[in-house]
């Protein structure tokens, strides 16, 4: 037990892997809801209480109560929105119709219909409500028809069997039939109650948060397997009483442990945070109360499915952190043990994510990893696979091969370290590989510093890791980040207008505008007409009035914005039509200008501590200051380094998102001037040259943070104090004008402020020429001050 004890200090008291395991945590949190805020979303997290109300109050009700007051509160809307289409009449005929509708349905449902006509008096359209309550009543549909589906199984599969194609009895199709109709036999009774299982759903699946799991057992597995290796010190153990079989076992009780911790801490907060989010569920509703698992065939409740899960898991990341605690022990070369590891969990990703269901190779998608991770396919989604033309649950198949791989890692790994020598012996074909190095490479190794500082940043100090999470995190996050942006109910109208008229204003599309303003005026008659007109009911006037308005407010707005820019743009030289909800965030976007900049001056943070402490750390400084040109060489090679740092982060971060704006909207209006785009702007500029002039001054601002994070490194020499230092001088200013609009490149570009761009940008560089120069001053004259040490204590 003290050698396990041993072991967890060796990890858990580093302040490095505590500050590596509280940022990941935090980041994670913060990227759970910002994945979350969609406009999908929007109104379930704006409006989650009263969400969480009526869910509450349908779900204490009976079944058929809570269809019958949702059915009438949705059939108010019906009325209503049958109100609302008098807007479409054009013919005698058809308005008769549509009276003797209103007229039917204030027969059928008085209660309904006066409902409705409260809401067409009041002009209230609370669509949201109407939202809310079809996502319940589609809850009640969905439990009354669950004893069905299950009731059906046997007899679909009977029906199906007589089908030629699965006609065999010998075949796995045939199997497979009956085998699914047997084993949802059981949840024929299973009683399903109303709920919100937004929070189960949404934090059943998240690659991010299994990314950021996965990099800390790396980290966990890299100080428990590689430390006495890196310090010289594995001869020492492993020659000790109990420092093999007694050792290795101690790690890999640790490995599992932290590695159980782990993921308990992160699943733990994942459905908390989304719980806050949502709004809290009954966690004694049966998990197949949620639609999303119907075809789960255990018989669980939603607590029961989260402590599943949490072990579900823990069994997939142990199964990784066996991975590499074999390849660990497998390697002596630290560049291969990284290289193997990853390039093993990127093909599994691959594999996972790559091949089809229905390919022959589909045991490689699902004996998997990352299939056991997924928790919302692995437990909510049934799955046989043909074993011998068998059907075998995949479920019960992958956890028992899973458990077997961390079985035999754990064998092989605690035997490599047991038996396998320290000191290497040069066997036959290592002579051979010696000779043909010496015949084809005149020099074994490189005497560059520039590789030899890669090398260390990457590999000694595991940054290859961070950086591959980073990439990994920018191209996952460009999903969904140029989605169309619905603010207003005339953006949908505008969005058609603009797919016809973007581009050059030709003469086409001014007659398309000219008979636009014709169709809206004649709709404004219309409503004078029906005013005045005396065989029309009261009634009916005022819902031909307001169905009409109502086209008026989203259409006829939307076409009064493309009049407005067709107006303000006809008289410039190089008139064009664009989508402004479009560009207009595309140019300039408060959030994701503040988001990606906030993300980019911390993820240099977190890297650039270790290009200069690394000597400092080691003790290597003063023997590198005593070559020729140590000093200054190594100062150059380091802040090389660093901006080569830099510009993969910055690609990482924001390249991702230009490209999945390219593919979406193409780049035909990238030459349009942003005279067209903004009411009033006297800009030169292009959205072309405008985007990259922002790009600009966010990557000036980088090389900033580059020279600061060195200078603050050489002068404070400790990782975790350069990091917190640092994030005090760059942070805190950036969430200081977080919300001061025209501190940012977009605003200054849009408003035709190049002359504050200019000296904004020149700022940040000569600050960062000042910092840069002050940093390698500090650095050449440290040695000084230990000279002068040296002769006071003589």
């Amino acid at each position: 037990m003290k050698l396990s004890y041993y072991e967890m200090c060796k990890v858990v008291c580093k302040k490095n892997f505590l500050v590596v395991f509280a940022l990941c945590f935090v980041i994670n949190i913060f990227l759970v809801y910002y994945l979350q805020d969609t406009k999908e979303n929007a109104d379930y997290i704006t409006y989650s209480d009263e969400y969480n109300r009526l869910v509450n109050t349908y779900g204490s009700m009976s079944i058929p109560k809570a269809e019958e007051k949702i059915n009438s509160e949705l059939k108010a809307f019906q009325i209503f929105n049958e109100m609302q289409s008098f807007a479409y009449v054009v013919t005698d005929d058809e308005l008769q119709m549509c009276e003797d509708r209103l007229l039917n349905y204030k027969k059928e449902f008085p209660r309904e219909y006066k409902k409705a006509e409260e809401m067409n008096e009041s002009g209230s359209n609370d669509t949201r409500r109407y939202v809310f309550l079809y996502n319940i009543f589609s809850q009640i549909q969905y439990i009354k028809s669950y004893p069905g589906f299950i009731g059906e199984m046997k007899m679909r599969a009977d029906y199906q069997s007589s089908v030629s194609v699965f006609g065999d009895a010998d075949s796995f199709s045939y199997k497979n039939l009956y085998k699914t109709a047997d084993d949802f036999a059981h949840l024929k009774n299973v009683e399903l109650v109303i709920g919100n299982g937004k929070a189960v759903v949404e934090a059943s699946h998240n690659i991010i948060t299994d990314i950021f799991i996965i990099g800390i057992v790396f980290l966990v597995c890299v100080y428990l397997f590689s430390f006495e290796r890196d310090k010289g010190l594995l001869c020492l153990v492993k020659s000790s009483k109990f420092g093999r079989l007694k050792t290795i076992t101690s790690k890999l009780i640790v490995l599992f442990i932290l590695s159980f911790f782990i993921v308990t801490i992160f699943s733990a907060s994942n459905y908390i945070e989304h719980s806050v989010i949502y709004g809290w569920d009954n966690l004694s509703r049966n998990i197949q109360s949620i639609q999303s698992f119907r075809n789960c065939i255990f018989d669980i409740t939603i607590g029961e499915f989260l402590l599943i899960f949490i072990i579900v898991k823990a069994v997939g990341v142990m199964v990784i952190a066996e991975i590499f605690a074999f390849v660990f022990s497998a390697f002596k070369s630290s560049g291969i043990m990284y290289i193997v590891s990853i390039g093993i969990v990127l093909t599994e990703f691959l594999l996972y994510n790559f091949i089809s269901p229905n390919s022959i190779f589909n045991y490689f998608k699902y004996i998997n990893i990352f299939y056991i991770l997924d928790i919302r396919k692995y437990i909510g989604e049934y799955l046989n696979l043909n074993i011998f033309s068998n059907p075998v649950n995949a479920f019960y198949l992958v956890l028992i091969i899973m458990i077997a791989v961390i079985f035999i890692a754990s064998v092989l790994t605690s035997l490599i370290f047991s038996k396998r020598n320290i000191v290497s012996k040069n066997g036959i074909f290592t002579k051979v590989l010696e000779k043909i190095k010496r015949k084809f490479l005149k020099i074994n190794g490189s005497t560059s510093v520039f590789l030899s500082e890669i090398y260390k940043f990457l590999i000694v100090n595991k940054m290859v890791v961070f950086l591959i999470i980073l990439i990994a995190y920018g191209i996952y996050n460009s999903n969904g980040t140029v989605r169309y942006s619905y603010i207003n109910p005339s953006d949908a109208e505008y969005k058609l207008y603009m797919e016809q008229l973007e581009g050059d204003i030709t003469s086409d599309k001014v007659d398309f505008i000219n008979n636009e303003q014709e169709y809206f005026d004649q709709l404004n008659e219309r409503i004078d007409e029906i005013n005045s007109d005396e065989t029309i009911s009261d009634n009916a006037k005022m819902a031909l009035s307001n169905s009409i308005n109502n086209i008026i407010k989203t259409k006829g707005e939307a076409f009064e914005r493309v009049k407005a820019q067709y107006e303000r743009n006809k008289n410039l030289p190089e008139p064009r039509f664009i989508d402004e909800i479009i560009y207009d965030v595309f140019v300039s976007s408060d959030i994701r200008e503040w988001r990606n900049l906030i993300f980019f001056v911390t993820s240099l943070i977190i890297c650039l501590q270790v290009v200069f402490t690394v000597e400092y750390k080691t003790g290597m400084i003063n023997l590198i200051r005593a070559t020729k040109k140590g000093k200054l060489n190594l100062a150059v090679q380091k802040i090389i380094v660093s901006f080569v740092c830099m510009l993969i982060v910055f690609a990482a971060l924001y390249l991702p998102y230009y490209i999945r704006f390219i593919s979406t909207y193409g780049v035909g209006s990238f030459n349009t001037s942003l005279r067209c785009l903004y009411d009033g702007s006297l800009s030169v500029h292009t959205i072309l040259t405008s985007v990259i002039l922002s790009q600009l001054g966010y990557f000036c601002i980088g090389i900033f943070a580059v020279s600061v994070i060195n200078f603050v490194s050489v002068r404070f020499k400790n990782n975790l104090l350069s990091m917190i230092v640092s994030s005090i001088i760059l942070l805190i200013p950036i969430a200081s004008v977080y919300s001061v609009e025209y501190m940012r490149f977009g605003y200054l570009i849009k408003e035709n402020k190049d002359f504050m761009l200019f000296i904004a940008i020149l700022a940040f560089l000569l600050l960062a020429v000042m910092f840069m120069v002050w940093g390698v001053k500090l650095f050449m004259g440290q040695e000084r001050g230990i000279n002068n040490v040296r002769i006071k204590n003589m």
